[in-house]
């Protein structure tokens, strides 16, 4: 997330959740564009009606507001709220890939203001330029609803705090990029006629034959028939009836600190998409999650193969009948692991292992 600036009259930062702004962001774009106004007073009715939307639910609201279709590009989408919303997009090769930031300029004239938007995200293909610009445009949308959250006091301080913004954006780069009415048809059946021949026959010499329902290739094809990220389609495919069709968890892992602590690097769960009844926990090290085989595979394998080996992992399942509790669980399952080497960034590993329904 980025920050903003000014030669004269105003100058702070986009705020982060829980963060402290000079003056009142909402108040400054309401005040420089029509559009943002309108939008500002049309949420604050939703919220005093509604509460506080979830992110998929603000980025369904933004393409009805736009008319967008649901089969509409992510790239016509994106650009359809820059230019209602004005916002400048810009590639900053200073930035790493994946990563942007939002920056808010207002100059103080004589006579009047002038207010600029610019969201400037790293290199990379233009795919995942749209998730990443969506994520971006998500931490400003959050940041003016914040505000009028805690004004209208649908929010307390501490639910603010408590937000996790970085999830709540890419929530809404997905909501904008691939609607939830598009993401709600994906089922074992869909996914396993996006494999083109070849990626059939790779699929086929899998050796173990759980692990032949959902691999890396039907990932990748999943992600490339919508045009959105990887990373975008793990974010969907969380909790999704499709990874309780095909009894599986996902989990990415890369060479990381403890995001708590900014400590200790080391291969880390980064990202994951769950199972209705378990998960693994993110951030821990793979070793500590039983991910034994994890760091050779990173180290020599020949990125987009799949090895398999047996592993005992450490998860956290959902108890069978009564209210939902989590209980800690050693699972013995076979996992398919595939190093992906991403240009301009380091090598991520992919996990995908068999994980059958315990209330089945």
């Amino acid at each position: 997330m980025g920050h903003a600036s000014s030669d004269s009259g105003w100058e702070g930062h986009v705020p982060q959740t829980g963060g402290k702004c000079p003056t009142s962001l909402k108040r400054v774009l309401s005040e420089t564009w029509e559009a943002w106004r309108a939008w500002i007073v049309d949420q604050e009715r939703l919220l005093r009606e509604d509460g506080f939307p979830d992110a998929r639910r603000l980025a369904a609201r933004l393409r009805r507001t736009l008319g967008l279709r649901a089969s509409a590009p992510p790239g016509d989408v994106v650009t359809a709220v820059c230019e209602a919303f004005h916002f400048n997009r810009s590639v900053d090769h200073n930035e790493a890939p994946g990563a942007g930031a939002v920056s808010v300029r207002v100059d103080s004239g004589l006579y009047d203001k002038q207010a600029s938007l610019r969201v400037a995200i790293g290199a990379g293909p233009m795919v995942r330029r749209h998730s990443v610009w969506a994520h971006e445009l998500g931490h400003v949308f959050l940041a003016v609803l914040l505000e009028s959250a805690l004004e209208i006091g649908v929010l307390t301080r501490d639910q603010v705090d408590a937000l996790e913004e970085e999830r709540f954006s890419w929530d809404f780069s997905l909501g904008l990029c691939c609607p939830d009415k598009v993401v709600a048809s994906w089922n074992r059946g869909y996914v396993q006629a996006l494999l083109s021949a070849d990626e059939r026959r790779l699929v086929d010499v899998i050796e173990s034959p759980a692990l032949r329902a959902f691999t890396y290739y039907h990932l990748r094809a999943l992600a490339c028939a919508h045009r959105i990220s990887m990373r975008a389609t793990l974010v969907a495919l969380d909790r999704h009836p499709l990874l309780a069709q095909v009894a599986c968890g996902i989990g990415v892992f890369r060479v990381a600190r403890n995001r708590h602590t900014g400590l200790d690097r080391g291969l880390r769960m980064w990202q994951s998409a769950r199972p209705p009844w378990g998960y693994v926990v993110t951030n821990r090290r793979v070793r500590r999650q039983g991910f034994r085989a994890a760091h050779e595979v990173y180290a020599k394998a020949e990125p987009g193969g799949i090895a398999v080996y047996r592993e005992r992992l450490s998860v956290r399942r959902r108890t069978m009948g009564g209210p939902t509790k989590w209980t800690d669980y050693e699972l013995t399952v076979d996992c398919a692991y595939t190093a992906v080497d991403v240009r301009d960034e380091s090598r991520f590993l992919l996990a995908i292992w068999h994980w059958p329904n315990p209330e089945a």
